[in-house]
């Protein structure tokens, strides 16, 4: 598997620019989105890690919120299995913590979509392999330890308008 520069540096972070805030479905959103569809298997994710080994920080946990929002606000699944083959791959470069937070905007988005969380973070764990370790550590947690308070994070409207909002 081979991934063109111009795709690892969609994974950049830059100071200057708000990913978070971008307009959804943005050319960013396609690049890292055919990125975690490439990951299929463990082997799948070492080949991007290591193409990705030169940063210590990505844009992934960014892409793992936006597809937990766009995952409620299209009431659509798929949104939430890129987020979490990203958060998966996310785990073994960026603070671990930020990648916890994430998973909980996912879990959380899961459920509101009608969708079993904990099947789906199997799901995605069972083929990452050593990656999907921080997937299966969390949906070991207690249920309150999951939860968006915990994180610190609450909902903001519904339907179309949906978000999540960090609350520190």
């Amino acid at each position: 598997m081979s991934i063109p520069a111009e795709a690892v540096d969609q994974l950049r972070v830059d100071p200057k620019e708000r990913y978070i805030d971008s307009p959804y479905h943005s050319e960013r959103d396609r690049v890292i989105g055919a990125i975690c569809r490439s990951l299929n298997h463990e082997d799948d994710y070492g080949q991007v890690h290591l193409m990705l080994g030169a940063l210590s920080e990505t844009l992934l946990t960014a892409y793992c919120q936006r597809m937990a929002v766009l995952a409620v606000r299209e009431r659509e699944p798929r949104w939430l299995v890129l987020g979490l083959r990203a958060a998966a791959l996310a785990s073994r470069i960026d603070d671990i913590r930020n990648v916890i937070i994430v998973l909980s905007l996912l879990w959380h988005s899961a459920q509101l979509i009608d969708q079993s969380a904990m099947s789906m973070f199997s799901g995605v764990a069972d083929g990452a392999g050593r990656f999907g370790e921080a997937l299966n550590s969390f949906a070991a947690r207690d249920e309150k330890d999951k939860s968006l308070s915990a994180m610190m994070y609450s909902v903001r409207g519904d339907g179309a308008e949906f978000d999540y909002v960090c609350d520190w």
